[in-house]
């Protein structure tokens, strides 16, 4: 039994009934490398069943404390189902990657059951009429909650479940697994009065004295005396995403060649792939609320995840930082734009190595849990009912390098990944960036509220890409 810490714990305190603190990833697959040119269900079934013991994430479920009085633990479910996570789907006519995203985005929209370990993988036949999609493809949806992984965690995760090679193998793996009783309540409330009460002090205390060394950077971070600068405004500009979330998801995005955004970045010396990916995207937000006539006047902001593991360490659970860049979409011009924010993505790195976000992370993972759970309720309540969820940002970007080489699963060459980002309460639009094989796929979620016609914001995205094209040799 292991227990969740604040920082996860507060994925599951936010929810809400229009929030599921879920994230997902699509990936597509062309069966011709497989033998006999066919994957049936049941043999996904198999393959998958073969993998359990790469991720500690798939068999284990939550245990909460009684009036979540401390954070919930893990533990192995002695009632695990295979064939309950995993479902099986057909895409309805045409079968194109319209339709693909409707489904998606419904699939989507469902919260997992938080009783049973919190992920989902639905398999989705009769991917026919996609374009640079291989007739017969087939399409797997993997949806997992915050609190077990991260976008950089799933990624990992999804990886262990892939070969390098077409060839199937099944049986490799020893497992050792063992499932766990559940625990009792007069235990549970046992730990959470020794946890509150001394455990937790001890390691805020701890977490507390390792933040020492950069105190006086923080204090000068918080009263925006960096060396670097800021390029973010103080309040976040209200947009039409700046809005409460309804139940409702929409999905959509386009593919482009990784080669061509190299070429972009060497437009601005010193950008990268991913000042690149939100200097596109910014303009494609430009684009959008230019055609509904609410043109962005002020600076927007852009929040952008990072990984803070080191090395080999654990792909469970979160450990990620959030830099808050500028978007750019002010900004007419792409090469201005780029440059722009290869300004304020630079700096933003700057502040985080300098107020250091790893000890800040486990300084707040250290917090008593009762005081995080009630704390993250109330706060969300308290926003609810006001309606005064006030945005970090404007638009969430995540960005997962994916692997360069061509991935197999019971044969199957995966095609293309996709990421379906989870959106917040206040920050109802979120684009998901996964490079794969050459590739890079740029989806985005939203709520049909705040976006009622995802299939422009598309067509806004790749006329960014193609703007920004133009203006490198």
């Amino acid at each position: 039994m292991q227990q969740v810490n604040a920082h996860d714990a507060m994925f599951l305190h936010v929810e809400d009934t229009n929030w599921a603190a879920h994230g997902g990833m699509v990936v597509i697959y062309d069966p011709a490398t497989a033998p006999n040119g066919t994957v049936r269900f049941k043999d996904i079934l198999r393959h998958l069943d073969d993998r359990l013991s790469r991720s500690p994430v798939f068999r284990r479920c939550l245990v909460r404390v009684p009036f979540d009085l401390d954070h919930p633990y893990w533990i192995e479910d002695e009632h695990f189902d295979l064939e309950w996570h995993v479902r099986h789907v057909r895409l309805p006519e045409p079968a194109d990657w319209r339709q693909l995203c409707i489904m998606v985005a419904r699939l989507d929209s469902r919260a997992l059951d938080l009783n049973r370990p919190p992920w989902e993988m639905y398999v989705i036949e009769g991917l026919d009429n996609i374009d640079g999609v291989a007739k017969g493809s087939y399409a797997i949806f993997t949806k997992l909650h915050h609190i077990a992984v991260d976008g950089h965690a799933m990624r990992d995760i999804l990886s262990g479940i892939h070969d390098l090679t077409p060839e199937v193998r099944h049986g490799t793996d020893d497992d050792k697994w063992t499932p766990e009783k559940r625990p009792g309540m007069v235990g549970l409330m046992g730990r959470a009065l020794l946890n509150n009460v001394i455990r937790a002090p001890v390691r805020t205390a701890r977490a507390g004295a390792a933040m020492l060394p950069s105190a006086g950077l923080l204090s000068a971070a918080v009263l925006g005396r960096s060396e670097s600068g800021s390029l973010i405004p103080s309040r976040i500009p209200h947009t039409r995403f700046q809005t409460q979330l309804t139940p409702h998801r929409v999905l959509d995005g386009r593919v482009f060649q990784f080669d061509d955004i190299k070429r972009l970045r060497k437009a601005v010396p010193g950008a990268t792939v991913n000042d690149v990916v939100i200097a596109v995207i910014g303009g494609a937000v430009r684009r959008y609320l230019e055609a509904k006539n609410e043109t962005p006047t002020e600076p927007l902001v852009c929040g952008a995840p990072v990984d803070l593991r080191k090395g080999q360490e654990s792909v469970a659970g979160n450990d990620i930082a959030f830099l808050a860049v500028a978007l750019g979409s002010e900004i007419a011009d792409p090469v201005e734009r780029l440059a722009h924010i290869q300004q304020s993505t630079t700096g933003a790195k700057e502040m985080q190595r300098a107020v250091g976000a790893r000890q800040l992370s486990e300084l707040s993972a250290s917090f008593p849990g009762a005081l995080t759970s009630w704390g993250f309720k109330t706060l969300a309540a308290t926003q609810i009912l006001f309606g005064s969820r006030r945005p970090m940002f404007n638009v969430g970007v995540s960005n997962v390098p994916g692997p360069q080489v061509p991935l197999y699963m019971n044969g199957a060459r995966a095609q293309r990944f996709f990421g379906v980002a989870p959106i917040l309460s206040g920050t109802a639009l979120a684009f998901g960036v996964f490079s794969y094989c050459g590739v890079v796929d740029i989806t985005f979620v939203s709520c049909r509220r705040a976006l009622p016609d995802p299939e422009l914001l598309a067509e806004c995205l790749q006329a960014s890409f193609d703007e920004s094209m133009r203006c490198v040799p």
